[in-house]
């Protein structure tokens, strides 16, 4: 099993308890490494410049447009957040904090729709 923790400046890996530490000069965000998946309720198709997602649950149905729907696709992909993060940033020419923001938001509501599930690498 492998661990990874992130403390005071120092990036600890753990494997199979020999246990690693590198100095780090950069910031890691939790978020960076969990991957996101579609629940296995929904259905979804892209139609035009759209995308329909249909919660078969709750029977809601959500239209996608614009930015939204690049995320959405972005994550069919099984990109990870920051890879998410990466490339809205290039393709948009925006301030990372400002993508963080807004991609959190984005995945925070369609995971309290029950249309998203967020999974995690150990980080602690």
């Amino acid at each position: 099993m492998l661990e990874i923790c992130s403390l005071d400046n120092e990036l600890l890996i753990r494997k199979d308890n020999q246990i690693c530490t590198l100095k780090c000069r950069f910031f890691l965000r939790r978020e960076e490494l969990m991957l996101i998946r579609t629940a296995c309720h929904i259905s979804w198709q892209k139609i035009g410049e759209k995308v329909y997602i249909i919660n078969e649950k709750s029977q809601k149905l959500l239209v996608l447009e614009n930015v939204s729907k690049e995320i959405w696709l972005l994550i069919l992909g099984k990109n990870e957040l920051g890879n998410i993060a990466n490339i809205l940033k290039h393709e948009y020419n925006q301030n990372i904090d400002t993508i963080w923001l807004d991609l959190r938001c984005f995945v925070e509501q369609l995971t309290k729709e029950g249309l998203l599930m967020m999974e995690g690498i150990g980080i602690e």
